[in-house]
């Protein structure tokens, strides 16, 4: 009997000290998790708030001009107020993602989101003179959340972007194609291309090769990519680095479920 209590308590302390270890390691993943969206949360609000500060000096120096052109004021003060709507999608859905609220998941143009991105970015590929080659067709429906799309397309855009900034007849190439049952876009450049000691950990956050870098941009596109069904790779090529995503595509809406048709004959 005494050896029977003996094993029970040693049974009892051993199972106790298993909960303490677990809920020590809960409360590390719960702060380790708060410490990555604080620090994406930055690297995403980044973008749009500096557009805001650079449209908004634009328009002041516009204004102390003796006879200003009103319109290229406008013009500013209105990409001031996109950029600004941008930041608060931005903060609207990572806050969403940390309360493991569900994607807006619905049939979206994968082109036409392509294509808001690159409108976006159009001031830093000029500047740069970086050349965009397209090779998309007219439309690529798939099932995804517009505003997470946009993001992650945006990620690898502003990547490829940092990586030609040195790089001589600097070009980005975005293609678009069908794949089975998805669709897959393809962001390559001319770059010098991913560094080894990072290319194995591409999506592991804080991993970066950028002066000043988070290291979370394709951490947290990954995470949306998947969160709608598709996925994220990276690679080097012989001319650069590639990033593909891949994304289901929409379901094709059944028989009648469009605009009623007139019955009749012809």
């Amino acid at each position: 009997g005494a050896l029977h209590r003996r094993m029970l308590e040693q049974l009892e302390a051993g199972e106790r000290r298993v909960r303490e270890h677990q809920e020590t390691l809960a409360h590390v993943s719960r702060l380790s998790t708060l410490s990555e969206m604080g620090a994406g949360l930055a690297h995403e609000l980044n973008q749009p708030l500096t557009a805001i500060v650079s449209y908004s000096q634009a328009a002041a120096r516009l204004l102390d001009e003796p006879e200003p052109d009103l319109g290229r004021v406008r013009h500013a003060v209105n990409a001031s107020v996109h950029q600004a709507g941008r930041a608060a999608q931005i903060i609207t859905r990572l806050r969403e993602w940390v309360r493991r609220a569900p994607s807006q998941v619905r049939a979206t143009d994968l082109v036409q989101a392509a294509q808001n991105v690159l409108t976006l970015c159009h001031a830093d590929l000029r500047r740069l003179d970086i050349r965009v080659v397209t090779h998309v067709p007219p439309v690529a429906s798939v099932q995804a959340d517009p505003v997470h799309l946009e993001q992650i397309i945006l990620n690898l855009l502003r990547n490829a972007i940092d990586a030609l900034e040195r790089t001589p007849d600097a070009q980005v190439t975005l293609v678009v194609e069908s794949e089975g049952g998805e669709w897959t876009l393809t962001v390559r450049d001319n770059g010098p291309g991913v560094a080894p000691e990072v290319l194995g950990r591409l999506f592991t956050p804080f991993t970066t090769s950028k002066d000043g870098g988070l290291g979370l941009g394709l951490s947290l596109s990954q995470t949306l990519a998947q969160g709608m069904g598709g996925d994220l790779h990276g690679a080097n090529t012989t001319t650069g680095a590639a990033f593909q995503l891949r994304i289901p595509r929409a379901e094709p809406q059944p028989a009648g479920a469009g605009a009623a048709h007139p019955g009749g004959h012809p």
